[in-house]
């Protein structure tokens, strides 16, 4: 079977030849899915070797939803000739008997699933491909390491931003790619990145604040490492372009906003001669944010309590995932803890602004996201009083097989509007049928905020893309925006780009840029 290549394709699938192990390092949207499929094909057509023992069968992982569909598509269009299976995720058992069995040449998982099944490291697989391979970026999580125990003859990695959020992950994946080369991760941190040394209360701690020896890191890829970007060699695809709506906290807004920052700044000087955790200050600037986007407050719920250690040690034992509660002594029923929710609700100056974009827009096609389901829903709501029947909502909430039906309903035209959080429908779905996207607020990590921007900006886009923010002034929306550019520009010298330099106008019609002084 031939594939129909662009020209760059043939040649990167050519220049991986018969690596080993290879990282496709492709901007979204630049059909990275048949360069992996095609390097299949070519890895298939080398003699048996002398240690190959079995019959060789291929693992697909692959971000969950349609993005699995969509493999097992392309296998089936492009290799027909191999018989492939994916994974139902409510029935994992039949799926490991079959890789056992040897009944498909392909099998394409989830890459949730990965822990879920560690018989997959007891089988010798040909080859295994992993697409959005940044899912391994955290060194330390079960997903990578079940990853990382699977034996493999072949390895392929495709990922447009494979260092994810931070210039150190790079090394997890490189480390997944070839072990004894890429060994010691701390060996990699001082080499690679550039950081700051920080003590406090007799403890000393490491500030991450760019990259070092990017060029050499480049040189020490560049054998089994390939990265384009769109504007390279997608020479038609239109342009993207952006534009800020800076909008004015309501009074009702404002009010619960300025009282949540009070509150959370006292609680910073309660604690500033301790080592705070950071996921612990990060989770209140999430609650800033979302105070940002609509009126909000903080509610006190009684939630069951999870017995971690027990937990813990069951997944260890037979690597499934068990809810244990803890219970009381005496009584043995369950204990309750005191837990704080962010309940968002109207009014939302930026739903105001939303509706206006809207109004403007006419009958044009539109997009949009915001990492917040609460937000998301609460625009819903709103939007299905004037579209009623024309929207599409993407959440962690709908079923597979329903964000199916909506993304192909959207792309026919049939819908005006879709809506989705960030991490589920900004990932792995064409959307091309829009070319404005509309950002309510971002996620901390400025790959998944470029991978939402390319669903429509990609192969198949005819328009030019337009990528809307709103953004609230004197809150946390202008700093979060600096920190996101920061972090982006050092993934792009990772990743080899050059940097593209970014300024923002502010509320007040003057320039910034992400290192200028952080605005909070």
């Amino acid at each position: 079977m031939t594939f129909n290549l662009y020209p760059y394709q043939q040649e990167d699938v050519a220049y991986f030849g018969h690596t080993s192990a290879v990282l496709g390092g492709h901007d979204m949207g630049t059909g990275k899915t048949v360069i992996g499929l095609d390097r299949e094909r070519l890895l298939r057509l080398i003699p048996r070797a002398a240690h190959e023992k079995g019959k060789r069968i291929t693992l697909i992982v692959a971000p969950a939803g349609p993005v699995v569909d969509m493999w097992l598509e392309h296998v089936q269009k492009h290799l027909p000739q191999l018989k492939a299976m994916k994974m139902d995720p409510k029935n994992r058992e039949a799926f490991v008997k079959d890789v056992f069995n040897g009944g498909h040449s392909i099998y394409i998982m989830h890459w949730d699933a990965l822990r879920l099944v560690p018989d997959l490291a007891r089988v010798q697989w040909f080859h295994v491909l992993a697409d959005e391979v940044h899912r391994a970026c955290n060194r330390k999580s079960q997903q990578t390491q079940a990853l990382k125990r699977i034996q493999t003859y072949y390895k392929t990695g495709l990922s447009g931003t494979w260092t994810y959020d931070k210039p150190d992950q790079a090394w997890s994946v490189l480390n997944w790619l070839y072990p004894k080369k890429f060994s010691a991760y701390w060996r990699f941190y001082h080499r690679y990145v550039d950081f700051e040394t920080e003590y406090r209360d007799n403890r000393q701690y490491k500030k991450m604040i760019g990259v070092s020896n990017a060029a050499e890191l480049q040189a020490l890829i560049k054998p089994f490492y390939v990265r384009r970007r769109k504007k390279d060699v997608l020479k038609d695809l239109p342009d993207k372009y952006y534009t800020t709506y800076w909008v004015d906290l309501l009074p009702q807004q404002r009010i619960a906003y300025d009282e949540m920052r009070k509150n959370f700044l006292a609680w910073v000087g309660e604690h500033q001669n301790e080592p705070v955790a950071a996921p612990v200050v990060i989770s209140q600037l999430v609650r800033l944010q979302q105070f940002a986007c609509a009126y909000s407050r903080l509610d006190t719920i009684m939630v069951r309590e999870h017995d971690t250690v027990a937990e813990k040690a069951l997944t260890a034992r037979d690597g499934k995932k068990h809810t244990i509660y803890k219970r009381d002594p005496e009584t043995g029923e369950i204990l309750l803890v005191p837990k704080q929710v962010v309940r968002m609700a109207e009014p939302s100056s930026k739903l105001d602004t939303l509706d206006t974009i809207l109004e403007d827009a006419g009958e044009e096609q539109v997009v949009i996201f915001s990492q917040s389901k609460q937000l998301i829903n609460l625009a819903a709501t709103r939007l299905d009083k004037k579209y009623a029947g024309r929207i599409a909502v993407c959440t962690g909430d709908v079923p597979q097989e329903d964000r199916n039906a909506l993304v192909k309903g959207f792309q026919a035209g049939d819908l005006r509007v879709f809506l989705g959080t960030i991490k589920t429908g900004g990932v792995g779905i064409t959307l091309t049928a829009a070319s404005t996207v509309i950002f309510l607020d971002r996620t901390w990590e400025p790959s998944i905020n470029i991978q939402a921007e390319d669903r429509l900006h990609r192969i198949g886009q005819v328009n030019a893309v337009q990528v809307i923010d709103i953004m609230a002034k004197n809150t946390v929306d202008l700093g979060r925006w600096q920190r996101l550019q920061k972090k982006w520009e050092w993934i792009q010298l990772m990743l080899g780009d050059t940097v593209d330099e970014r300024t923002l106008l502010g509320p007040d019609g003057e320039p910034i840029r992400p290192d200028d002084e952080e605005k909070k």
